[in-house]
């Protein structure tokens, strides 16, 4: 089954072109790095696929949902980087960041239920956060507040995630962490579209690479039809097309 279907999509700033006619299809459980130079269109690529630019040019298909007439999908969590999303003097626990994110499926009025408390404590444990409940997420470091909004991810039981240079600016721990995190979402099946500063990194974990050309083009490769030349060209920050 394909989570995402993207065909023949275009995209541009003003009169500056940053995607180019561009199709890619993601499987379940696929883990995609999508590499390319600043200002490629990796960010906007997530902000197409998220919904929150508009796009004339072409189609975009997420868990079987039109990407225009759909503009809440069950299934979908994004976490982007921490630096750009959150005012750290927001005067909220760990706990009620990372349970919000429950409220679409519970309802506004409705208590989370003791399944509910469960699942908290175990997304909890795969961010290494437990026993941080009930600080207050401005008193964390940069590291544990991303793993934060990682749980709060989580705790919605995502089919897709969408993370946008997620360890940008975290210390070398948290990086660890969250890396070792995501290698295990994906081998349970979670389908992962990701950008990162660290291309290795990315590569390493990646199954699938969509590479974008900084020209509005890009390649949709598997990591195992390429070369150990071409990956090393990619990690050196080269990208090719043929």
């Amino acid at each position: 089954m394909n989570i995402i279907d993207v065909k023949n999509l275009s995209f541009c700033y003003g009169e500056t072109d940053v995607l180019d006619n561009i199709s890619f299809s993601v499987e379940e459980g696929d883990f995609v790095g999508v590499i390319g130079s600043n200002g490629a269109g990796k960010s906007t690529l997530l902000k197409l696929l998220l919904g929150l630019l508009p796009y004339n040019t072409g189609s975009i298909s997420i868990l079987g949902h039109d990407r225009k007439s759909s503009r809440a999908i069950n299934g979908l969590c994004y976490v982007s980087q921490k630096a750009s999303s959150f005012n750290s003097a927001f005067p909220a626990t760990v706990r009620e960041v990372v349970t919000a994110n429950l409220y679409p499926k519970l309802g506004l009025f409705h208590r989370p239920k003791k399944e509910d408390f469960a699942l908290f404590d175990k997304v909890m444990e795969q961010v290494g956060l437990t026993g941080c409940e009930n600080r207050l997420i401005g008193h964390l470091s940069g590291g544990q507040q991303q793993r934060v909004f990682i749980a709060r991810a989580l705790i919605a039981s995502p089919k897709l995630l969408l993370l946008d240079e997620p360890t940008v600016g975290i210390d070398s721990m948290s990086v660890e962490v969250i890396t070792e995190l995501l290698r295990r979402l994906s081998k349970q099946g979670i389908t992962i579209v990701m950008t990162n500063h660290d291309t290795a990194s990315l590569v390493g974990l990646s199954n699938k690479l969509l590479i974008l050309s900084g020209e509005g083009d890009c390649r949709f490769r598997r990591k195992a039809d390429l070369s150990s030349g071409e990956l090393r060209r990619l990690i050196a920050g080269g990208v090719f097309f043929d």
